[in-house]
């Protein structure tokens, strides 16, 4: 049994359309009536352990060259969409959507990241102006 297979089953126990992974953040399970956030955090080594393990191996390469990528699993009867999303080195987004009915719509809706914003420029230090106080 892979370890993602107790958080899907949760996911059909529940009755949810959905669940979201981040890295080092809380599992999230979609419902139509909206997000519940549970007590479980996934952290990012875990994360990435839980997806290797199920992901072919052609796309468990490409996340580790930083790429995202898509995959299917199955799992107590149910199919999976698996959507991978590679925010950087130390950070993946899992969007994990049951296929229910006729079958997967092949794509996954991958949220959007936030653009990265500019880091300010640190301000000068404060003191004395250079030669300042010389006699």
């Amino acid at each position: 049994m892979a370890r993602i297979d107790a958080l899907l089953g949760a996911v059909e126990r529940l009755g949810a359309s959905g669940m979201l992974l981040a890295s080092d953040n809380n599992v999230v399970l979609r419902f139509p009536d909206g997000d519940r956030a549970a007590r479980q955090a996934t952290g990012h080594a875990d994360l990435v352990e839980m997806i290797e393990e199920i992901a072919p191996r052609s796309v468990a390469m490409a996340l580790r060259a930083g790429r995202s990528g898509q995959l299917e699993y199955a799992a107590g009867g149910t199919g999976y969409d698996i959507g991978v999303e590679v925010l950087d080195a130390n950070s993946w987004r899992v969007i994990v959507m049951p296929r229910r009915g006729a079958g997967s719509s092949g794509q996954i809706p991958m949220p959007v990241a936030p653009a990265p914003q500019p880091t300010p420029a640190p301000a000068p230090a404060a003191g004395p102006a250079a030669g300042a106080g010389r006699a």
